[in-house]
């Protein structure tokens, strides 16, 4: 399915989920060499803060857990989103 043009072409970022860093350097790699707009590492291997960092220090990935995810702004700030406190608050009253 991602080597489908018309599919890999709706793709605006990629989060990877891996359960530990060999696999998420198979799929930091995958992605890259499929030209996918790969952004961050998350998954279970970010319940192990050594994992975390050597994704990040190896890959030059940013590796967010579940707490980061959630909360939103280093998520949003991955993304690329500019104001992302503007961009929060806009989202936390349409959820209300």
């Amino acid at each position: 399915m991602l080597d489908q043009p018309g599919f890999k072409a709706s793709i605006d970022h990629v989060i990877f989920a891996a359960g530990d860093s060999l696999s998420a350097a198979y799929g930091v790699r995958y992605c890259q060499q499929r030209g996918l707009p790969l952004r961050a590492v998350s998954g279970t291997l970010t319940r192990n803060p050594q994992m975390m960092r050597e994704v990040e220090e190896r890959m030059g990935m940013p590796c967010l857990n579940m707490t980061q995810m959630i909360a939103g702004e280093q998520l949003l700030q991955v993304l690329g989103v500019a104001d992302t406190a503007s961009t929060l608050r806009s989202l936390r009253l349409q959820a209300a």
